[in-house]
């Protein structure tokens, strides 16, 4: 009996204002939430009605394929104006069924593009209601991408309302996953009715009956609206007042006819809805029959969409499934995926979730067919992007192999889908636990070919994109299984990632051969895939300074493969590598097209492990051309979609391009952060002693830097000359320009000198260092070659280290130029002033005059920058002369707290103008060469008396 709502006004309203903001473009997730039978439905049924104008998609959750409620939304959305979208995203096309899956070569990525795929849809079928019922029963990947999409939700004109039990055992091992979808929702909780809520509801079904047979409805039923509602129906509500409803429930069955009590009861292990074929053939009658019963219903079951049928109520389905003996049960559901088997067999749809969830309850006797048919369903979720699903299946794989005691190359096969599954799932340290055991019982099952697979898919998968490193386990595993009779293109897969993986371990020379190994087995096999991740490898082997223009060629023939096969994340691959050559071979315009075309593809498959390079590669060009806000920005951005990816390469670039920045922008304190974090760090090897150093350099810590030097010194000749070996040279010579003379200069210089065209690029593009030539520059040249600070008639030429800067003349720089012509030397300010003369007229400026001059400052300091960013040379040496003439007249005519200095007191004239020169110059320079700012910061000292001191002792050509 339907009767109408009572005691729901206050819901109605919530939602009514949830819809009334979705209009206007904020919509959002409501859970309706409660025990069995409060009425959830039944308020989702009234918000439907309610919701004039927005498109209504109705979905259940019952068990069967992952993502199925999903399927269903997409398909209906597809109708509506999201059409065009299902149509050109193949995910999506996928899920609504309309095209076969893609080929999916990282699930983790394919299934974080679905996720965004989905809110694009949502957002373009605006305005739509989604109600998805008995969230309870969804599948995990349904409930996850749930949580994914219930963000975006907020600027879309789009309502998902779920109704969900939220007891305990409704939960149990996804409570972390409720626990999400709860902070992300609005709720609405309907409570049990009172008393008089209760007479009202049994008036409105024509009962009227005295207070107190209403006071004992109430008690026995708490209220609750489906136990009401069955008692409406009931031929004498004031005495058939059961206990619960599942004792009413096993009334009525009792009462059914043998015959109709079996179809029920088989109806009940079949689900929540059931296929009408699907239980004509495991009841053993036909459909006319099945259908009769069905419109009959018992007040149990109805009809539901075309070719279905549905229990009037979960509760209902449950009550009558706990009658039926366990043993027959079991049976009921052994039937039961014998007929969806052989349904699949015909032709017809059968998912192998729905078959493998009836084995996994028809008893001990079917744990064989039960493992292998959980393993089809997990396979299945992958290929649906619902890893979490295929964790969970391959889980009850692996237990359902242990009690019946699998074979161990079940066992194995078993354990490598649920690693796969589990680094799809974005879980990498229990991807690599469990695809280590399998390919140890690989071992003990004498199947290279099985540890073979197992191996390849650590990290990032047979790819490649990410390769764990120092991992002795694994290279132990890819050594054995070489040599074994594998074919041919997993010969040239399983050698290219040994090549990779004895970086920083084997030698050089061994990890070129192997690689070379490897491209030759693959051409050999004619797998394009193969030769691509054999090519990665080879670029990775000849990644030093020699084989510049090599990479170059393989990373395009990659690309080349890539777009062939139409892998988005090989492209991905191949233009990472490719970028890397580019930067270094110094074809700057080259490599900012790269960059491009990376972003747009990174775009197009929108998962973090991939999107992270596209910011820090724009701080790495804003760094290189000192647009050290930029920059900034840019590093938060990486550092974020880095950890939201869980890469360690991310991790690793990011540190070592905000390092970098803080060195340019001379961030002392962000140095200091930096020296503290590399320190905890305790990398082994050379190059982290030589980045030390720099880094020590950099703080001021002179002596401790030169012994840094000394350390590593006899270490140089036996350095690789690999992908770190041109920037660990570089941070040497910038070392040694810092410290001062060192014996080690004269074996960098000689070392960089065959490199002198190329530039130093630091890991994969975090920093582009500048060419290799301003290193060499920056060291001291046998002879003793001092840097110069000179004037040339209008303008001054300096050249510190790498860096040559002209600015025109004024007079704090000529101030420097005799500081540095004689360092250690004390001059008075007055002899840099020059002379003046001595009287006492009263106050130098009066406090109108100061006002205007400090205003006027304010301007030139604007126009200053405006004529730096523009390359103005001419107006910024008029402004730098002005805005002297101006510090001079207000340091000389006030002293300290603001005191009016009176005219005649010349030396301290002198020594405050001179003062004030010398420091504007230093941060002049310092805006084209922060090093030397900041050696000059240190080194020059003023007052009435100015020096330039710097430790150790430096010359200059002036």
């Amino acid at each position: 009996m339907r009767l109408p709502l009572v005691a729901r006004a206050g819901a109605i309203s919530e939602v009514g204002a949830v819809l009334a903001a979705a209009r206007e473009g904020h919509g959002g997730l409501v859970l309706v939430t409660g025990e069995a039978g409060l009425g959830k439905t039944r308020l989702a049924e009234e918000t439907a009605r309610i919701a004039a104008g927005f498109r209504i998609v109705w979905v259940w959750c019952a068990p069967g394929p992952a993502l199925q409620p999903w399927s269903r939304i997409v398909r209906t959305l597809a109708d509506g104006p999201g059409g065009a979208l299902v149509d050109r995203l193949p995910d999506l096309a996928s899920l609504a069924g309309a095209a076969a899956p893609p080929d999916i070569r990282d699930a983790g990525a394919a299934r974080w593009r679905l996720s965004l795929d989905l809110a694009d849809l949502m957002r373009a079928s605006g305005p739509v209601l989604v109600i998805v019922d008995d969230l309870q029963d969804a599948d995990e990947s349904s409930l996850r991408l749930l949580a994914e999409l219930a963000p975006a939700l907020r600027s879309a004109q789009a309502v998902v309302l779920a109704t969900a039990r939220d007891g305990e055992h409704d939960w149990r091992g996804r409570e972390q996953t409720w626990g999400v979808l709860n902070r992300l929702a609005e709720h609405i909780r309907p409570q049990a009715l009172a008393t008089e809520e209760v007479a009202e509801l049994l008036a409105s079904a024509g009962l009227t009956l005295p207070r107190p047979a209403i006071d004992t409805i109430t008690e026995r039923t708490k209220g609750n609206p489906l136990l009401l509602c069955e008692l409406a129906a009931a031929p004498d509500p004031a005495t058939a007042v059961p206990t619960s409803l599942r004792a009413m429930i096993a009334a009525q069955l009792v009462a059914l006819p043998e015959t109709e009590r079996a179809l029920v009861s088989a109806a009940a292990v079949l689900g929540g809805r059931f296929r009408l074929d699907v239980l004509a053939e495991l009841a053993g009658c036909s459909l006319t029959r099945v259908g009769a019963t069905i419109a009959d219903g018992a007040g149990l079951v109805e009809r539901a969409e075309p070719g279905h049928g549905r229990f009037r109520h979960a509760l209902i389905r449950d009550a009558v499934q706990e009658a039926l003996p366990s043993d027959e049960r079991a049976a009921l559901h052994r039937r039961a995926a014998g007929v969806l088997r052989a349904l699949a067999d015909r032709g017809r749809e059968a998912d192998a979730a729905e078959i493998a969830g009836h084995l996994l309850q028809a008893g001990p006797d079917a744990l064989g067919e039960a493992a292998a048919q959980a393993c089809a369903a997990g396979a299945e979720a992958l290929r649906r992007l619902a890893s979490e699903d295929a964790v969970q299946w391959y889980r009850q794989a692996g237990d359902c192999l242990a009690a019946a005691r699998g074979s161990i190359v079940d066992k194995a096969r078993c354990g490598i889908g649920l690693g796969v599954a589990l680094n799809a799932a974005g879980r990498r340290a229990e991807a690599r636990a469990c695809l280590l055991d399998a390919a140890g019982q690989g071992e003990r099952a004498q199947r290279p070919d099985l540890v073979a697979e197992a191996v390849l898919e650590l990290g990032t998968g047979p790819a490649g994109f990410e390769v764990g490193l120092l991992d002795q386990r694994q290279i132990d595993l890819l050594e054995q299984v070489r040599g074994a009779a594998l074919p041919e293109a997993t010969r040239a897969l399983v050698t290219a990632r040994l090549s990779v993986a004895l970086t920083l371990i084997g030698s050089d020379e061994r990890r070129l051969v192997l690689a070379r190994e490897a491209v030759e087995l693959a051409r050999g096999s004619g797998d394009e895939g193969a030769l691509a991740s054999a090519l990665a490898a080879l670029c990775d082997a000849m990644a030093g300074p020699d084989h510049c223009l090599a990479r170059l060629s393989a990373a395009s023939e990659i690309v080349g493969i890539a777009e062939r096969r139409r892998d988005p994340l090989l492209v991905l691959l191949g233009r990472r590598l490719r970028l890397v050559a580019l930067l270094e071979t110094g074809e700057l315009a080259a490599a900012d097209q790269e960059i491009t075309t990376y972003r747009s593809v990174a775009g197009a498959v929108r998962h973090p492990l991939y999107q992270w390079y596209v910011p820090l590669w724009r701080g790495m060009r804003a760094l290189s051309e000192k647009r050290f806000g930029d920059c900034r920005a840019a590093l938060a951005e990486a550092a974020d979609i880095g950890e939201r990816a869980g890469s360690d390469n991310a991790a690793l670039l990011v540190s070592t391009q905000r390092w970098l920045l803080a060195a340019e922008s001379g961030d002392r304190d962000g140095l200091a952060a930096m020296f503290a974090e590399f320190d905890r760090l305790d990398l082994p090897g050379v190059w982290p002693r030589i980045t030390r150093g720099l880094l020590l350099a950099q703080l001021g810590r002179l002596p401790e830097a030169r012994a840094q030097l000394d350390s590593v010194a006899s270490l140089l000749p036996g350095l690789p000359r690999d992908s770190e070996w041109l920037p660990a040279m570089a941070q040497l010579a910038e070392t040694i320009a810092l410290t001062g003379p060192h014996p080690l200069a004269g074996q960098v210089r000689r070392a960089l000198t065959p490199y002198a065209d190329l530039f130093v690029v630091e890991g994969i593009g975090a920093a582009l260092r500048g060419p290799v030539r301003g290193f060499l520059d920056r060291l001291d040249a046998p002879s003793g070659e001092p840097d110069e600070f000179r004037r040339d008639g209008a303008y001054w030429t300096i050249r510190h280290a790498a860096v040559c800067t002209r600015l025109p003349d004024s007079k704090g720089l000529r101030d420097l130029g005799v500081l540095l012509a004689h360092p250690g030397r004390s001059f008075a300010a007055l002899d840099l002033a020059g002379a003046v003369i001595e009287n006492d007229t009263g106050d130098l400026l009066d406090p109108a005059a100061r006002t205007a001059y400090q205003g006027r400052l304010r301007e030139l300091e604007t126009e200053a920058d405006e004529a730096d960013a523009a390359g103005d040379v001419e107006r910024a040496s008029r402004i730098g002369a002005e805005r002297e003439t101006l510090i001079a007249a207000l340091t000389s005519a006030y002293g300290l707290g603001g005191r009016a200095r009176h005219t005649g007191s010349s030396a301290e004239r002198a020594r405050t103008a001179v003062t004030a020169r010398i420091r504007y110059a230093i941060r002049r320079i310092s805006a084209t060469d922060p090093a030397l700012g900041r050696h000059l910061t240190l080194a020059v000292h003023t007052g009435t008396f100015c020096v330039y001191d710097p430790e150790p002792r430096r010359e200059w050509k002036t």
